[in-house]
């Protein structure tokens, strides 16, 4: 049987981990672009030497990662650039998304919403489309996964019930402690789980370097390149560069793809097809190739936005000597909201330092400055699946694109949850800056997908429970585009699952 998986982000790890894990043999196509190498060189400096001894020129290269002119924090070292480029296109208000275009794509994870979804989450899913914990733990098979049992455990399941080995902070413990004190029925907090590895023992694991934000130099954090790298070595996996996709139809149940490089078009023909090009390129490939020209495709995304809060913190200043990665998260209800609405707590990190100008003063001022800056938290919050934020997505028939935002009452929802968050904080003694709240840029969103969710319904613009689009028996999306909503937390582990899921199903049958 020929197979082929189309992407080597997250989504593509899944159904490769599938295809690995049973001797398949496969074909990868990625357009494989990676990071430049001033960046290669940067993270070859840093890991090869403890972070006390970083030069401050080095330093000086992490701290530009700070991007708040763009309200969003940008996963750029260590990864590649690629995912900010702009999509080509006619949009209306000069919108852009950015999108996944290289090898590995969102892989540089920051790794710390790993959470296994149960079907109170994901409550609007068809049932057989949910992935089981099986689907979870397949793909973590061989990789260093941090949880710890506790309230969370109804809606995120634990996968391998081990205690944490991450050394949490006298602040993080003190908080989390503080949180158990509010929960209720419809509040519930816990400790963050994540892909990253806290083992001192390998080579590898978290450094307490104070950088987390930038990626890491030290390759702690779960990273779907490095894995598929690997992949590469074996004999039954055959990795094809610069590929792009075009568009693909089925003949006799056999999947020709139109695959571009170097700006020729070849076709190859494979028995099974495994599509995870990213959520705004592959509803560009489904749109041409079921010629959906001058129809309105909704790419859902998830609203999310950060509120600064201030907190006695009466406990040493850490910093650098710490995971600056968030602790503690919570979840909750609301009755205007049939989905789990998610947040985390974030100590003081390096964007809160680097807004602070605090590693361009003197010693002096650094012991002045240090004790009100650990008092500066953030708490992001995520809104996952509503029905008023999304992007329409138009395809042209000279093959450009269209796209608007639609943000139907956005203030007034961020401000109705800013309000409950902030009184619910409150009573645990944190103070909240409404004034300063920082919605992400509609321009920066990570949490994509859905234009055409998996359903029960057949038509054009669903696909089956296994991904396929509408007639066809072979070709399966694997990537959120699938998604039947947006959740408000553990996505990129859920793509991941739920390539995995796809991937098994159909070919388990074969």
């Amino acid at each position: 049987m020929k197979i082929a998986v189309i992407g080597t982000g997250l989504s593509g790890y899944g159904a490769i981990q599938y295809l690995i894990q049973n001797n398949l043999e496969f074909d990868i196509y990625d357009v494989g672009e990676r990071e430049n190498l001033e960046i290669q060189d940067l993270k070859k400096r840093l890991k090869n030497s403890d972070s006390k001894f970083w030069k401050k020129e080095d330093i000086s290269l992490l701290k530009s990662f700070s991007n708040f002119k763009n309200k969003i924090i940008r996963k750029k070292y260590f990864g590649s650039e690629y995912i900010y480029k702009n999509l080509s296109s006619s949009s209306k208000n000069n919108v852009y998304i950015p999108y996944s275009h290289a090898l590995g794509g969102y892989s540089n994870v920051w790794s710390a919403n790993a959470f296994a979804l149960d079907k109170k989450i994901l409550n609007d899913w068809p049932e057989e489309s949910i992935p089981n914990l099986n689907d979870y733990n397949e793909v973590i098979k061989n990789v260093e996964y941090d949880e710890e049992s506790n309230d969370f455990k109804n809606l995120f399941p634990n996968l391998k019930s081990e205690k944490s080995k991450k050394k949490n902070s006298e602040i993080s413990e003190y908080v989390f402690n503080k949180l158990k004190q509010i929960n209720t029925k419809n509040f519930l907090s816990g400790k963050i789980r994540s892909l990253i590895n806290y083992n001192d023992k390998t080579k590898n694991s978290c450094n307490y370097c104070g950088f987390c934000f930038t990626g890491c130099a030290y390759g702690s954090m779960f990273n779907t390149k490095d894995e598929i790298l690997n992949f590469l070595n074996k004999k039954n996996v055959n990795f094809f560069n610069s590929f792009e996709l075009i568009s693909f139809k089925e003949i006799n149940g056999k999947v020709h793809l139109s695959l571009k490089k170097k700006g020729e078009v070849n076709i190859k023909v494979y028995d099974k097809v495994f599509i995870g090009a990213g959520a705004v390129n592959t509803t560009k490939i489904i749109a041409k190739s079921l010629s959906l020209y001058d129809k309105e495709l909704k790419i859902k995304y998830a609203l999310s936005f950060v509120i600064p809060a201030l907190f006695n913190n009466k406990f040493k200043f850490k910093w650098p000597n710490l995971n600056t990665l968030p602790s503690n998260a919570f979840v909750f209800k609301k009755d205007d909201f049939k989905n789990w609405i998610y947040g985390h707590i974030s100590e003081t990190n390096e964007l809160i330092l680097n807004y602070f100008k605090y590693f361009k003063i003197d010693s002096f001022l650094k012991k002045f400055l240090s004790s009100l800056i650990k008092k500066i938290f953030t708490v992001q919050i995520q809104v996952g699946f509503n029905e008023k934020f999304y992007y329409s997505f138009i395809l042209k028939k000279n093959h450009s694109i269209e796209i608007e935002r639609k943000t139907l009452e956005l203030k007034s929802i961020s401000k109705n949850i800013e309000k409950f968050v902030s009184d619910r904080l409150s009573k645990i003694g944190f103070i909240t800056i409404p004034f300063f709240t920082k919605i992400t840029s509609l321009d920066d969103n990570y949490y994509l997908g859905s234009s055409f969710p998996m359903s029960k319904t057949k038509n054009n613009y669903n696909l089956d429970l296994i991904g396929r689009p509408f007639g066809f028996r072979n070709t399966h999306i694997i990537d959120s585009t699938s998604f039947p909503s947006i959740p408000s937390v553990g996505f990129g582990f859920l793509c991941m699952a739920n390539s995995y899921r796809i991937t098994k199903s159909s070919l388990s049958s074969v």
